[in-house]
């Protein structure tokens, strides 16, 4: 049986044919001064598959948190064409 979640809205077709996911010039810096991301860029189009590897303290990790919104950093990020707002 499929699963549904009537939650989820449709995406409006003017983000059609636009990257999945969009990140320009992502920096962010923690309170401790530790620069975590610097500049990272990156494009991925529908259907393409994208893994994050490297060593621990790499950025992985506080790149999803910013991606989810959790974390807000300098730079943009665009989820289907529509950018994620930083909340205040």
């Amino acid at each position: 049986m499929p699963v549904t979640h009537p939650e989820v809205a449709t995406l409006p077709p003017e983000t059609r044919g636009v990257p999945s996911i969009l990140v320009r010039d992502l920096h962010f810096r923690y309170p401790d001064g530790l620069h975590a991301l610097r500049g990272l860029s990156l494009a991925v189009l529908p259907g393409e598959k994208v893994a994050l590897v490297g060593p621990n303290g790499a950025g992985k990790s506080t790149f999803m948190l910013h991606l989810n919104g959790l974390l807000h950093g300098e730079g943009e990020i665009a989820i289907a064409g529509l950018a994620l707002k930083k909340e205040s």
